[in-house]
């Protein structure tokens, strides 16, 4: 539960209108994504956050 306020939270914070996917840089259907999963270790942390596309935090989920 905590994970899922923190994340409402930080995108309300994080993304903007000027964001952009990191990978692909597309603007839309964006995302955070922790870069170290919560699953293997990573920190609820804005260090630990990246802003992507459905599509490109869909294929990382599906490479780890």
């Amino acid at each position: 539960m905590y994970a899922n306020l923190f994340n409402r939270d930080m995108r309300k914070i994080l993304i903007t209108e000027s964001s952009s996917c990191t990978k692909c840089k597309s603007v839309d259907k964006l995302q955070l994504d922790h870069i170290i999963s919560i699953s293997k270790g990573g920190k609820n942390e804005i260090s630990n956050l990246q802003i992507l596309c459905c599509k490109c935090n869909n294929n990382k989920s599906n490479n780890d």
